[in-house]
C-alpha cells in the first residue's frame, strides 16, 4: 500500500493504514457517565488505584476496550480500575476517512482534528479526574494512557502544572515530539511501532530524565495495540499482547511496585483474571514509618490507624517492645498477616486471626479445620516479608528468610580482618552442613575482598534458614548438619565452580527433587529474600513472583476497604 504524506500534523501512520475492526469481543466493563463523559469502566470495584485510557481517534473499538479489559485483570498482583472517556461524544472520526486519499477526506480530516485538537483536550483532563474521584473514592493514586491521538494528550497533561498522574504512557503516539520529553517529572513509557519516525523515538528517550521504557515494536504497524489491532494474526497478537504486558510491568514497577506480571488475552468466553494472584511474596519497610514515635509509647497517636486494624490482643503485642523498631516489625508483621487471610479466605477481617499451631508457627484455621492459607513472616533490619499461597497442591509447604547483609557487614569484616575467614566460619559451623563449611572456607577471593566472602556466607545462610521454616522447625533442628546446599552464590552470581552449575538441595546424602528454592535481591540490592516450596504430591510447583514492596497508604486502604466490605 503507497504512504501518502502526513496531514494535519499526525503521523503518516496514521493516516495511512486502515483499523482492523474485530468482531465478537464481549467487554468485561460497563459505560457509565464519569465526569460528564460517557467512559468505559472496567476493573474490580474496590480497587485503590486507576488507569485513564486516553483512546485513539476511531473511539471505542473493540480491540482498544479489549486493552483496557487487560489492563484492568491482566496484572496478577495489582487490582486496577480503567477509564476511557469518549471525548469525542459519540462522534468519532470515521472510518470512511482513511486513507485519506481524495481532496474530500483530507478536507474532513482536517476538520475532525480542528474539533479535537490534543490541547484542548488535554486541558479538560484535570476536571474529568474530579469526576473519577468523585465516581471512585477509593481509587488514591492515577496512571494515563493514551493511543496514537492520544498519546499527544498524554504527553502535554502529564507537563502540565496540574498534572495529576504518578505515571505516563503513549503507545504508537502520533506526533512524536523530543521536546515534550524534556522536563517530565513522572515516569514514563513510550512504546512506539515499526511507522513512528525512528531518530524522534530516540531522541525523545534521551531527553528523558526520569525512570522509563521506550521500546521499539518494530514489526508492527501504528496502531497495533488500538483499533488496528489484527488480532487473527499470531503475530500481530503476540504483540499486541506483549505490549499490554510490558505497560503492567512497567505501571507496576514504577507506579504500583508490582513484580512479576501474569497476562493472558481475554476472549469473549472468559472470566476476569482474580484479582490477586494465588501466590504472593510481600515486602513492607518499615523503618521510615511513623517518624514522629521516637519511642513505643508514641505509637498510639502516630499509627492509630493502623493500630485500629488490629485486635486488642495484637495491639498489646506491639505495644510491650521497648525499642520502637521492633515494635513496628510486630505492627507490620500483625498487619499483613490479617490483611493476606481476609483477601484470600475472604473472611470478615477482624476474624482474620492467625494461631499458632504445635510449633508455634503461625497458621489461619477454617472452623472446619481446613487451611486454606499458608503463609510464613520473616523479619530483618526493618523490613517484615510475607510469603503466601492460597488453596496450593495438597502437600505444598513454603518458608522464606530476609538478610540484610549492611546490617551486620561492618562487624562482621572486622571479626575477618582480626581473626581471619576461617575462623569466621567456624564460629558458625554448628548450624551448617560440613560441606559448606568446607567450601566457604576455600573460596576462591582474596582476603582483602571480605564482602565478596561474606555476600556468599548471608545468600548460604538465607537459604537454608527459609528451608528450615519451610519446615516448621527451628535453627535447633537435629537434622541441619544434614542439610547441604551446593553451588550457592549471591543473587544473580555464577558460582565459582562454572556457571554451569546451579543451586541444589541435598539432604543426608541425596539430592532434593521436590522443592523449589529462590534468592533475590530486593529494596535496592539492600535486602536478599529466598523462597523454598515443597512441591506438591503430584509433583505441582508454585509460581513464585519477584518481592513485591508495599505502600504502607495503599495496604491501609486495603484492609479498610476490605473492612468495610466484608464487615467486623
Amino acid at each position: 500500500m503507497s504512504t501518502m504524506p502526513a496531514s494535519h500534523g499526525h503521523s503518516a501512520a496514521c493516516c495511512n493504514i486502515p483499523p482492523i475492526v474485530s468482531k465478537g469481543y464481549q467487554p468485561k466493563g460497563s459505560y457509565e457517565e464519569v465526569g460528564g463523559y460517557k467512559t468505559y469502566v472496567t476493573g474490580p470495584a474496590d480497587a485503590t488505584k486507576a488507569i485513564v485510557v486516553i483512546y485513539d481517534i476511531f473511539g471505542y473499538f473493540d480491540q482498544t476496550v479489549q486493552g483496557a479489559d487487560i489492563l484492568a485483570y491482566g496484572d496478577d498482583h495489582h487490582k486496577y480500575k480503567v477509564f476511557m472517556p469518549d471525548w469525542f461524544r459519540g462522534k468519532p472520526c470515521p472510518i470512511e476517512y482513511y486513507p485519506p486519499d481524495t481532496p474530500e477526506k483530507q478536507e474532513a480530516l482536517g476538520k475532525f482534528f480542528g474539533e479535537f485538537p490534543p490541547p484542548k483536550i488535554a486541558g479538560y483532563v484535570p476536571d474529568y479526574v474530579e469526576g473519577v474521584k468523585a465516581h471512585s473514592p477509593a481509587v488514591s493514586k492515577l496512571a494515563l494512557l493514551g493511543y496514537c491521538w492520544g498519546g499527544k494528550v498524554v504527553a502535554l497533561t502529564v507537563k502540565a502544572p496540574t498534572n495529576a498522574f504518578a505515571a505516563g504512557a503513549s503507545a504508537h503516539p502520533a506526533m512524536v515530539d523530543p521536546a515534550d520529553a524534556e522536563g517530565l517529572t513522572i515516569p514514563f513509557a513510550l512504546l512506539a511501532s515499526g511507522d513512528e519516525t525512528p531518530e524522534d523515538v530516540k531522541k525523545f528517550e534521551e531527553n528523558l530524565k526520569v525512570p522509563h521504557h521506550v521500546e521499539t515494536f518494530a514489526d508492527q504497524i501504528h496502531g497495533w495495540m488500538a483499533a488496528r489491532s489484527d488480532l487473527e494474526n499470531e503475530r500481530v497478537k503476540a504483540e499486541y499482547e506483549r505490549g499490554y504486558k510490558t505497560l503492567l510491568e512497567f505501571f507496576g514497577k514504577h507506579r504500583f511496585k508490582a513484580e512479576a506480571i501474569s497476562l493472558h488475552l481475554l476472549t469473549s468466553h472468559d472470566k476476569p483474571a482474580m484479582a490477586h494472584p494465588n501466590v504472593f511474596l510481600w515486602a513492607l519497610d518499615t523503618r521510615s514509618l511513623w517518624p514522629e514515635a521516637s519511642n513505643t509509647k508514641d505509637l498510639p497517636k502516630y499509627a492509630q490507624r493502623a493500630l485500629a486494624l488490629l485486635s486488642p490482643e495484637e495491639q498489646a503485642a506491639v505495644l510491650k517492645y521497648y525499642f520502637v523498631k521492633d515494635a513496628k516489625l510486630s505492627l507490620a508483621s500483625a498487619l499483613l498477616k490479617r490483611l493476606a487471610i481476609s483477601r484470600y479466605t475472604r473472611v470478615p477481617f477482624r476474624s482474620a486471626t492467625a494461631v499458632r499451631d504445635a510449633r508455634t508457627k503461625p497458621v489461619f484455621l477454617l472452623p472446619s479445620g481446613e487451611e486454606p492459607l499458608l503463609f510464613n513472616v520473616t523479619h530483618q533490619h526493618g523490613v517484615v516479608v510475607l510469603f503466601g499461597a492460597y488453596k496450593p497442591p495438597v502437600g505444598v509447604a513454603i518458608g522464606t528468610d530476609i538478610v540484610c547483609p549492611g546490617e551486620r557487614r561492618d562487624r562482621d569484616v572486622k571479626h575477618i580482618q582480626t581473626q581471619g575467614w576461617p575462623s569466621f566460619i567456624g564460629m558458625h559451623s554448628e548450624v551448617l552442613s560440613p560441606l559448606e563449611v568446607s567450601r566457604m572456607r576455600g573460596l576462591p577471593f582474596p582476603l582483602h575482598q571480605p564482602q565478596k566472602l561474606l555476600d556468599y556466607f548471608y545468600a548460604n545462610w538465607c537459604l537454608r534458614e527459609a528451608y528450615v521454616k519451610m519446615t516448621g522447625e527451628a535453627l535447633l533442628a537435629p537434622w541441619l548438619h544434614d542439610l547441604e546446599m551446593r553451588y550457592f552464590a549471591p543473587p544473580g552470581e555464577a558460582p565459582p565452580e562454572g556457571a554451569d552449575k546451579s543451586l541444589e538441595v541435598w539432604f543426608k546424602g541425596e539430592k532434593l527433587t521436590d522443592v523449589d528454592v529462590k534468592l533475590d535481591w530486593a529494596l535496592g540490592n539492600e535486602y536478599m529474600i529466598s523462597t523454598v516450596v515443597r512441591r506438591g504430591e503430584k509433583g505441582e510447583r508454585l509460581d513464585v513472583p519477584e518481592p513485591q514492596s508495599l505502600d504502607l497508604e495503599e495496604t491501609l486502604a486495603s484492609a479498610e476497604a476490605l473492612l468495610e466490605e466484608l464487615g467486623e
